[in-house]
C-alpha cells in the first residue's frame, strides 16, 4: 500500500469504478421505471377498453328493455294489470299476458348466454311473467314465476323511482350460482311506472367480454371484483376472499390505482385497479413482474456485462498508465541511490520525454554533471 504504483492504480480504478457503478445504477433504475410505467399504461388501456365493453353490455340491455317496454303488448298489459276487469277484458288480459310472455321468451332465448332469465315484476313486487328456458311454458322450477322481490333494493328502487338500476353481485343468488341484475322500469303513456323488467346478467358472459382478444402473456389476468374487493365468480362467490382493499378503495376514490405489489397468491405483480363511477365493480388487470421484466432483464444483463468489460479494460489501462508513470520514477530512484554511493558515470534514460518525468530526469542529469565537475575540480585542486 506504500507503493506509488499501488496508490495510483487504486485512485485510477476508483475514478473509473465510481462513475461506472453510478451510471449502471441510474440506467437500471430508469429502465425499470420506464418498463413499469409502460406496462401499467398498457394494462390501463386494456382495462379501460374492457370497462367500456362492459358498460356497452349494460347499455345494450337497457335498449332491449326500452324496446320491450314500448311494445303495444307490454303497454296494453300494464294498462289492464291491477284493475277491475270485465269478462271481456279479463280474457284479453290472459291473451296479452301470453303475448308478453312470448316476447320475453323470444328475447331470453335469442340472447341466452348473455342473459339468463328475463321476467316481469308488477306493482305487487312479485314476478308475474317468467318464461322457462327451452320451452314456451311458464312456471317450471327453473323460472322465477311468483317470487317476491320486495326484499331486493334494486328491484324496489326501479319500481318506485322509475329509473334503471344495476345491482351488485350478491343480491340475486340462486341454488348454485349468482347473477348481477338489471331492472328496467316499464312506464305508461303518462310516465308512471307500472312494472319492472328483470334481466339476469350472466357473469360468464361478462368474464368472456373481459378476456376476449386480450394478450397478457402467460401470467396475465383480468377480472372483476366487487366494491368490497371480493373476486366476482359465477359460482361460490360467497367463498371468495377479499383482495387488496387499499387498491380497491383508491380505485373507487381516484378512478384508478396503478402499482407493483403482491397479489392474493403472494406473487409480485404489476397491476391496475380501475374503478367505475356508475356500476358496482372494480376491474383488475395484472401480470407477473417476472414475466413483464423478462426482456428488461436481458437488456440489463447486457448492460452490466458491458460495464464489467469496460471496467476490465479500465483495470488494464490503469496498470499500464501507472507503470508508464511509476517505472521511470522507480528507475530514477535506483540511479539516485547509485549516485549517492559515488557512482557518477550514470546517464539516466527517458530524458527525451516531453512531460514532467522527462524534465525531472533532465534535472537529475544536470545535477550529476554538476557533481562530476565539482568532483573533478576538487581532485585537480
Amino acid at each position: 500500500m506504500n507503493s506509488i504504483r499501488t496508490k495510483l492504480t487504486i485512485v485510477l480504478l476508483l475514478m473509473a469504478l465510481i462513475p461506472l457503478a453510478t451510471l449502471g445504477i441510474i440506467i437500471y433504475n430508469q429502465t425499470t421505471g420506464i418498463f413499469t410505467t409502460t406496462i401499467q399504461e398498457y394494462l390501463l388501456t386494456i382495462a379501460q377498453a374492457k370497462d367500456d365493453a362492459l358498460e356497452n353490455y349494460i347499455v345494450a340491455t337497457e335498449d332491449i328493455g326500452r324496446s320491450l317496454a314500448a311494445t303495444n303488448e307490454m303497454q296494453r298489459y300494464i294498462e289492464l294489470a291491477g284493475t277491475d276487469l270485465s269478462a271481456e277484458e279479463a280474457a284479453e288480459f290472459v291473451e296479452v299476458s301470453q303475448q308478453v310472455s312470448d316476447l320475453l321468451f323470444s328475447v331470453q332465448e335469442a340472447h341466452w348466454g348473455k342473459y339468463h332469465h328475463v321476467f316481469l315484476i308488477d306493482a305487487t313486487e312479485k314476478i308475474v311473467i317468467s318464461p322457462n328456458h327451452g320451452a314456451e311454458s311458464q312456471g317450471s322450477p327453473s323460472s322465477h314465476l311468483g317470487e317476491d322481490t320486495s326484499g331486493n333494493e334494486w328491484a324496489r328502487n326501479a319500481l318506485r323511482r322509475g329509473t334503471t338500476t344495476v345491482s351488485d353481485y350478491s343480491s340475486w343468488v340462486e341454488s348454485d350460482h349468482t347473477h348481477q341484475m338489471l331492472f328496467f322500469p316499464v312506464k305508461n303513456s303518462v310516465g308512471g311506472t307500472r312494472a319492472v323488467l328483470g334481466f339476469e346478467l350472466q357473469i360468464p358472459h361478462e368474464q368472456e367480454i373481459l378476456t376476449e382478444n386480450v394478450e397478457l402473456g402467460e401470467t396475465g389476468n383480468i377480472f372483476l371484483v366487487t366494491t368490497d374487493g371480493v373476486p366476482i365468480v359465477y359460482q361460490g362467490i360467497e367463498n371468495q376472499t377479499s383482495l387488496n382493499t387499499s387498491a380497491v378503495i383508491e380505485a373507487q376514490r381516484d378512478g384508478s390505482s396503478l402499482g407493483r405489489r403482491l397479489n392474493a397468491e403472494g406473487v409480485d405483480v404489476i397491476d391496475v385497479y380501475l374503478g367505475n363511477a356508475d356500476y358496482p365493480w372494480v376491474l383488475v388487470a395484472e401480470v407477473e413482474a417476472q414475466e413483464a421484466f423478462r426482456n428488461l432483464f436481458s437488456i440489463q444483463t447486457t448492460m452490466w456485462i458491458g460495464l464489467i468489460i469496460t471496467f476490465f479494460f479500465v483495470v488494464v489501462l490503469s496498470i499500464l498508465l501507472s507503470n508508464y508513470i511509476v517505472n521511470p520514477i522507480k528507475k530514477l530512484t535506483q540511479q539516485m541511490e547509485q549516485v549517492s554511493l559515488g557512482e557518477l558515470d550514470i546517464k539516466v534514460s527517458n530524458a527525451d520525454r516531453k512531460d514532467e518525468i522527462g524534465q525531472l530526469v533532465q534535472a537529475f542529469n544536470r545535477i550529476v554533471t554538476s557533481l562530476k565537475i565539482a568532483m573533478r575540480g576538487f581532485t585537480d585542486g
